[in-house]
């Protein structure tokens, strides 16, 4: 940018005396001046060319020349104030004021001597020339490799191309691609505006590096720099001049702006409305690239315009772009390629991170033991130094996050590398921390997950499953279960959280000593098996029992007892879920700070756990490997004595009765038996939002279980609601189904397993106005036909269905106006579907089913056309990969 604020000024000044004193050189000098002017526009040019991984690999070079240019400029304008008086008008003004005559002196005076000569100053000009041209030789490869072609991601080039393409709108379509910083979207941009067709196409192109910090009048002034450099000229400084130049030079053409690394949703919205005065060509586009999805939604274009996330790179991907930067043409031995893909696939996908190693590997000696070695060694010095690298690429999107955010984001380090991390534990440890202020728009819960959302369109945080996609939902609206870090930020986030004293990760017992973990507020042990070394337990006792305010306890199940550290007298957070504990571990109960407890355990909770009254969370599973078939456990009855819980999540055990004074804060309770479902129960947590049951139906194959299901109406406030059956049994003619109870007006979303009900019932469901999100699983409802009734579902946005024996699916019109994304998943009966189809439906998911539901999809008249349609369809028997 500095490069750029000294050359504009330059090439203003050279421009103007040629426009308006050509006359006044003489030849010699004039040649000169235009040559130099000439150069100034090519490398101008050349800096538009690069993208930012390039500036800042020449940052060293560009700042020497940012020094350079204004000394010339210096010296340019010095040399020409000493022959102002050549130029006509102020040597008529000077002769005036000396009382002289001018048309007199002009025909006694020597017409050479009236010329500005330039000539003495052609070493400086040429020493500014060959500085441009030096700066070009030396960094080539850079400009190569923007013009090569783009290894990988073969089909987003191909989408992106059919995009720009694509003449089907009238007014100025408006694309984006977004993704995290190093994930190849300039790359990919830069690939398809250099392509045959897309140059053909478009008649006017021009490519914008934008950045933080913008101006406008600067982006429409390089825009017209590109399209009619000759206008450009004309504009002089007037930047309405220069809008209209720009308006005029694109008027009654196709055109293609680019603008790269936007920031600022203002950027989109001030060059849409420009736009909006150009009398263009249809088919014409302009294409944002940014690291942050939320700029197309800030704006208010999310209806005008088709955004493309990035994906990471898959394995073959990842090595084809490896062997590309380490070998070129060379040839690569089986034996290096072996390991090579390792090394490559350690690098999780990130085009930046592939090349960083790369290049550090192509600095040494390619042997397949040093590559065995990088391949398989933890924390290897080649992936710290490329780390390193990228976190420089990846620092300002860090540093353009809010200080809340920047601690959120900071939070998610405290997980172990690549951890997949359920979106709802991220958030509740938010809260149990306080790590977010009271907001008074909107409940500390829905602050959380605006938190996360904001992460999450920062392109910082990467989401590992979705139910659902839309560029303008929310995480919550998005069905988002997991969430996690990309190796890469993990990296970042390790080396911000040392630097700011945020958290500390215990990976060895070298890394327990009192130097690294006194005074630590936040400790997170990797291994948990570090706590059975005597030297590690009493080195966080001794140093951290009055500052450990959190700790992560993670790592594989321990087939043995672990202990908790019980000296930790104020912690706040304890998180154990990945120890197993054959007896209930006593010393938590101990620990009176305590707001969030999670443990892995498989018997009954003692009383003394009322201990805890500023508990808001207590969460217990049993172990993943333990199935008994005895009765179900008991909560003790002094858990309701708890008055701050909000979130309880006890799978497997059956809640006592509530009696006495309600729990007003309850408001998520999961997994929770059928026999848990009583009025009782209910009548006294009336707040509750989030509802889940998990049925287990009794050998006798009564129908009791379900009938606890009745009470559910009587939540007036959830939203919330998923009943599983987790042993369900197919249902035959000559057994009476069992009848679906009214269900709560509020609900948003509904998930159903195993329950067996006809889809005679399925109209307590349609008529409900607020629901969002229906899942139904294995036989949720039964038989072969289901009619859906005019106008209804009103406000379905998301259905799946799956494991179901449906074969006959008859929608009449009026219904599922706002269904966006219908997923069908191994339903091997369907075969026939009679849809009345709207506008709305935008994807279509179709796994294992029977071959006809693929042809009548696509035979259907969609609303939006199929071209328009995000359709999908899986079989695992082609691919030999089961679905989950």
């Amino acid at each position: 940018m500095a490069v750029y604020a000294a050359l504009f000024p330059l090439k203003s000044k050279i421009r103007g005396y040629l426009k308006h004193y050509d006359a006044c050189f003489d030849p010699p000098s004039l040649q000169l001046t235009q040559h130099l002017y000439r150069e100034v526009v090519s490398f101008q040019e050349f800096l538009g060319r690069l993208d930012s991984s390039s500036r800042e690999r020449l940052k060293a070079s560009l700042a020497q020349i940012a020094e350079a240019i204004p000394k010339f400029h210096h010296l340019f304008s010095l040399h020409l104030s000493l022959q102002y008086d050549k130029v006509p008008e102020q040597r008529n003004r000077r002769l005036l004021r000396l009382g002289l005559n001018p048309d007199e002196e002009e025909q006694v005076s020597d017409p050479v001597s009236r010329l500005i000569g330039l000539t003495h100053l052609k070493p400086n000009v040429h020493s500014l020339i060959q500085t441009f041209k030096k700066l070009k030789e030396e960094h080539e490869e850079d400009l190569c490799a923007n013009k090569a072609k783009m290894v990988g991601l073969s089909d987003l080039q191909t989408e992106l191309k059919e995009e720009l393409v694509r003449v089907w709108d009238r007014d100025v379509k408006f694309l984006s691609v977004a993704g995290m910083a190093g994930i190849g979207k300039t790359t990919l941009a830069r690939t398809i505006y250099q392509d045959f067709d897309i140059v053909e196409w478009f008649e006017c192109r021009a490519w914008v590096e934008v950045g933080r910090e913008w101006q406008l009048h600067k982006i429409i002034r390089n825009i017209l720099d590109q399209v009619n450099s000759h206008e450009m000229e004309d504009a002089d400084d007037d930047d309405e001049r220069v809008s209209e130049c720009l308006r005029e030079s694109l008027k009654g053409k196709r055109f293609l702006i680019v603008l790269d690394d936007v920031w600022d949703a203002q950027v989109s919205h001030d060059i849409k409305k420009l736009a909006a005065t150009i009398q263009y060509l249809v088919g014409s586009r302009v294409l944002l690239i940014t690291r942050m999805e939320g700029v197309v939604e800030r704006a208010g274009l999310e209806s005008g315009i088709d955004s493309m996330d990035m994906r990471l790179m898959d394995k073959d991907e990842s090595w084809d772009l490896l062997r590309e930067n380490v070998f070129a043409t060379e040839p690569c031995s089986f034996q290096l390629e072996k390991a090579g893909r390792k090394i490559a696939e350690k690098c999780d996908g990130l085009p930046l991170t592939i090349i960083k190693v790369a290049h550090l590997l192509s600095r040494e000696e390619k042997t397949v033991e040093y590559w065995n070695e990088v391949a398989t060694r933890d924390k290897h010095q080649v992936f710290k130094a490329a780390y390193d690298e990228v976190s420089k690429v990846l620092y300002p999107s860090y540093e353009n996050l809010p200080d809340h955010l920047k601690m959120c984001l900071l939070y998610m380090g405290v997980f172990p590398q690549n951890a997949e991390i359920p979106a709802s534990k991220v958030v509740n440890m938010w809260l149990a921390e306080g790590l977010l202020e009271q907001n008074k728009a909107k409940s500390l819960k829905k602050h959380a997950l605006k938190c996360l959302d904001e992460l999450a369109s920062s392109s910082v945080m990467v989401y590992k499953r979705s139910t659902r996609s839309s560029s303008i939902m929310s995480i919550a609206e998005k069905g988002i279960k997991l969430c996690g870090l990309h190796s890469s930020w993990w990296h970042l986030c390790q080396h911000e959280a040392r630097k700011n004293n945020f958290f500390c990760v215990l990976d060895s017992r070298e890394e327990s000593s009192e130097e690294s973990i006194k005074g630590q507020s936040r400790l997170c042990i990797h291994k948990n098996i570090l706590l059975c070394i005597k030297e590690v337990y009493d080195s966080l006792e001794d140093n951290c029992a009055f500052s450990a305010r959190f700790l992560l306890l993670y790592g594989p199940f321990s087939r043995y007892p672990v202990p908790i550290c019980s000296a930790l007298r104020k912690l706040e957070v304890l998180d154990a879920l990945k120890i197993r504990f054959y007896d209930f571990p006593l010393q938590a109960v101990e620990l009176l700070e305590l707001k969030y407890l999670a443990l892995t355990y498989d018997g009954e909770i003692p009383p003394s756990i009322s201990k805890l009254q500023r508990l808001q969370f207590l969460i217990v599973c049993p172990h993943q490997h333990i199935r008994s078939g005895e009765a179900s456990l008991y909560l003790p009855r002094e858990v309701w004595d708890i008055e701050e819980l909000r979130h309880l999540h006890v799978m497997g055990s059956d809640l006592p009765d509530l009696w006495g004074t309600p729990l007003p804060n309850l408001t998520t309770l999961l997994d929770v038996t059928a026999r848990s479902c009583r009025r009782g129960v209910f009548e006294r947590i009336q707040n509750l939002t989030k509802l889940g049951i998990r049925i287990e139906l009794p050998p006798d194959h009564c129908d009791e279980p379900l009938s606890y299901f009745d009470h559910v109406s009587i939540l007036k406030n959830l939203i919330s609601l998923k009943c599983v059956v987790v042993n369900p049994e197919l249902r035959f003619e000559l057994v009476p189904p069992p009848i679906l109870p009214n269900l709560p007006i509020h609900l948003k979303k509904l998930a159903l397993s195993g329950m067996g009900y006809p889809w005679s019932d399925m109209s307590k469901i349609a008529s409900l106005k607020k629901l969002k999100v229906l899942k139904l699983r294995c036989n949720a409802f039964q038989g072969p036909k289901w009619e859906v009734e005019e106008k209804t579902f009103p406000a379905l946005e998301y259905l799946l269905m799956e494991d179901c024996d449906l074969a006959h699916w008859k929608v009449e019109s009026g219904s599922f106006e706002r269904l966006e994304h219908l997923s069908i998943k191994h339903c091997y009966n369907l075969r026939e579907l009679d849809w009345k189809c709207e506008d709305n439906i935008s994807m279509i998911e179709v796994d294992d089913c029977d071959l006809m539901v693929e042809k009548q999809i696509k035979e259907a008249k969609w609303g939006k056309g199929m071209l328009a349609l995000d359709f999908t369809m899986h079989y695992s028997w082609n691919d030999g990969k089961q679905q989950p």
